[in-house]
């Protein structure tokens, strides 16, 4: 295991997988960034189905999915 991939390193790659495909608020939303800006304080947060449909944007095509599973499977 690279000791460089941390639980960060997870958070930069979504960040890079959904950029350009959702708004700047909601990607901060998902991954637990702020702005600092006074506006985003009023109405925080986000109807659950907004939070999921940009979820479902966040992509890895690269990824073979396959060996992933079966490696989370055997280690369980």
């Amino acid at each position: 295991m690279d000791p460089e991939l941390v639980f960060y390193s997870f958070r930069h790659a979504g960040k890079g997988a959904i950029r350009g495909k959702a708004n700047k608020e909601i990607v901060d939303l998902l991954f637990g960034h702020a702005d600092g800006s006074v506006s985003t304080q009023y109405g925080r947060g986000a109807d659950m189905v907004v939070l999921r449909d940009a979820n479902e944007k966040i992509g890895y095509p690269d990824v073979e999915w396959a060996r992933v599973i079966e490696n989370a499977k055997s280690t369980t």
